[in-house]
């Protein structure tokens, strides 16, 4: 699941909330910031992080507007525990979403 694509979601209903708020208490309860569906072999364009402001879902996110170029300092994966590696991301970049209640978000990151 991992490797593959995942597939958009084309509907926001109680299964995608329910999905979102168990994937929360996973992320929080192993201490993670981010966790994102296919984690969990759902393959389906869903993430969940906390950034220090609670938790937020992303539903079928696109990255837009890619500037510049850091690396992180090491960080490790839940799906595979123990594994741990200094991360090349993109210095700033806007991601485009739709939200829990299925509204459009944009913002810089």
């Amino acid at each position: 699941v991992l490797r593959r694509k995942a597939d958009d979601i084309k509907v926001i209903d109680g299964t995608v909330r329910g999905l979102i708020a168990e994937m929360g208490e996973l992320m929080y309860s192993a201490r993670g910031v981010g966790l994102a569906a296919p984690q969990l072999g759902h393959s389906i364009r869903l993430l969940v992080y906390d950034a220090g402001s609670g938790l937020r879902a992303l539903i079928n996110p696109t990255l837009s507007k890619m500037r510049g170029e850091q690396y992180e300092p090491e960080e490790g994966c839940l799906s595979i525990p123990g594994l741990r590696g200094v991360v090349r991301r993109s210095r700033e970049v806007t991601v485009n979403a739709l939200n829990a209640e299925g509204r459009p978000i944009r913002f810089r990151a």
